[in-house]
């Protein structure tokens, strides 16, 4: 989980670079075609559920959760334009994470996340959408990282950011203001560290 681009220069000690998680492997066919799901192996290190409606109401925060965590989203079929969710680490500071059916692209926007560790770092990363295919993703977001697997896993995306607080109110937001309906479940998760010490 790094880039040559700044690879020296990520503000970690006394590690540079981190493993993304494991996956599972897996094909599927579909009216799209023939596609490689990836989904995270994260089971084992779930704490406390939270149901998603408690941390968003109305398109606006009423709670927050400390990294690391996982989200579960899905956003329906909702009408054309951009929507998604932002993970605000304080009033200025922000991770956008989005589906655009505009340019019928997903993607992660790093550039309001925090700290910039070279001028090659604040960017918004995409990958092609698939119009049949479901609006969901999965988010892992761990003190430094965000991966997201989308469209049912057929899309995987994985972002360093160095927010300056590791609690993140979410919210909802859509380019029509119409905040989707968003189904889903989040889950609090343990420390790998902890996890391997208790043999799981």
């Amino acid at each position: 989980m790094n880039n040559w681009q700044y690879a020296a220069k990520i503000p970690t000690s006394p590690w540079r670079g981190q493993m993304s998680l494991p996956r599972r492997l897996s094909l599927i066919r579909d009216s799209d075609g023939l596609a490689l799901r990836q989904e995270p192996v994260i089971a084992a290190l779930r704490g406390r559920s939270i149901a998603v409606a408690d941390l968003m109401r109305g398109g606006s925060q009423a709670g927050t959760l400390a990294a690391p965590y996982e989200l579960d989203l899905d956003f329906g079929r909702p009408a054309a334009g951009s929507f998604g969710i932002r993970l605000f680490s304080d009033d200025h500071r922000w991770t956008e994470i989005g589906f655009d059916t505009g340019r019928m692209e997903f993607y992660i926007d790093r550039r309001h996340a925090g700290l910039e560790v070279s001028p090659d770092f604040p960017v918004r990363t995409a990958a092609p959408l698939r119009r049949e295919r479901p609006y969901t993703v999965r988010l892992i977001v761990d003190r430094s990282s965000v991966e997201a697997y989308a469209q049912d896993g057929t899309i995987a995306m994985t972002d360093l950011i160095y927010p300056p607080s590791q609690r993140d109110r979410i919210r909802s937001f859509s380019s029509d203001e119409a905040h989707p309906a968003i189904r889903g479940e989040a889950w609090e998760l343990r420390s790998i560290w902890q996890a391997a010490a208790a043999g799981h």
